[in-house]
């Protein structure tokens, strides 16, 4: 078996099983596509075609289950020729990555960073806005793929991997009273001065008749977009904040505390979107694998979504 043989078997079953229009989309003879069918059966042990005398009139049932794995193992080889002409000429080109900044600030920095330094002539472009920019980005051609949470909705055009979760934390200084509850309570928080992101204001209003049952008010101080900047103001005393967990770094952020407020607030699903019927580049997979390998895999498997 060979591919030589899978590609006349292929393009057999692409023309309705009408040999000599195989032999001319092969700039083939039609002998020699008879042949190739004839070899390929001979070694896998069953017959593909079903036959009426020398005409060929369809699959067989063995046909029907072999055919996509031919397909899959002749994809599979024109992308190994296509990525191994990329490596071996450092072919240049461009990827626009539609994102979110804390995904842009916190996740993408190293694997860009290594990405460069393999693919020096490939550009880099990020687009960074709200989940409903990336995906309007992604929709219309504008990304050639997304790394955000996923907005409600449908989305008939894209198909989404998940790649991690992000949950909140709240950063309190070294030392802050919080750091000693054992598990944190809404009631623990609202005792204390609060930053946080502008979305999440959205969050506290839409349970606002339920913190009032429960004579909660919450004092936010301060809102941003920017966790550096909310970590800052942290740092200065004028309150505690919530912030994503990815945004918080052991080493960086020595100085202060993350306290895990995951079971007060919701984790979010980040996702790799692409549009369902297209391709990444080699390039843009392999980008994709430097932090999410899982989701690369299953690109390279044919784009089965892990989420749809």
């Amino acid at each position: 078996m060979n591919l030589t043989q899978l590609r006349s078997a292929r393009e057999v079953a692409l023309q309705d099983f009408n040999l000599g229009r195989a032999a001319r989309r092969l700039n083939a003879s039609q002998p020699g596509i008879t042949r190739h069918i004839q070899l390929l059966e001979a070694d896998l042990g069953v017959a593909i075609f079903a036959r009426s005398g020398r005409r060929l009139t369809g699959l067989t049932p063995a046909g029907r289950a072999l055919m996509p794995l031919a397909e899959r193992m002749l994809d599979t080889h024109h992308q190994m020729q296509g990525v191994a002409r990329d490596y071996a000429t450092g072919a240049s080109g461009e990827i626009t990555v539609a994102t979110m900044h804390a995904h842009a600030r916190y996740i993408l920095p190293g694997p860009i960073a290594n990405f460069v330094q393999d693919f020096p002539l490939v550009r880099l472009r990020l687009r960074q806005g709200s989940r409903a920019d990336v995906i309007r980005w992604l929709s219309c051609g504008e990304a050639d793929f997304s790394l955000s949470s996923v907005p409600e909705g449908a989305f008939s055009d894209l198909q989404f991997h998940h790649c991690y979760d992000v949950h909140r934390v709240v950063l309190t200084p070294k030392g802050h009273p919080l750091t000693n509850c054992k598990r944190l309570t809404l009631e623990d928080l609202v005792q204390y001065p609060i930053i946080t992101y502008d979305h999440l204001l959205q969050v506290w209003e839409v349970a606002g008749h339920e913190l009032e049952r429960r004579g909660l008010r919450p004092n936010f101080v301060l809102s941003a977009v920017d966790a550096d900047i909310m970590k800052t103001y942290v740092r200065s005393g004028l309150g505690i904040g919530i912030i994503s967990n990815i945004a918080y770094d052991s080493e960086m952020d020595a100085d202060l505390e993350a306290l895990d407020a995951r079971h007060l607030f919701w984790t979010a699903p980040v996702q790799v979107g692409v549009r369902r019927h297209d391709k990444l580049s080699p390039h843009a997979l392999h980008l994709v694998g430097l932090f999410a390998p899982a989701v690369q895999r299953a690109l390279q498997l044919g784009g089965r979504s892990l989420t749809t």
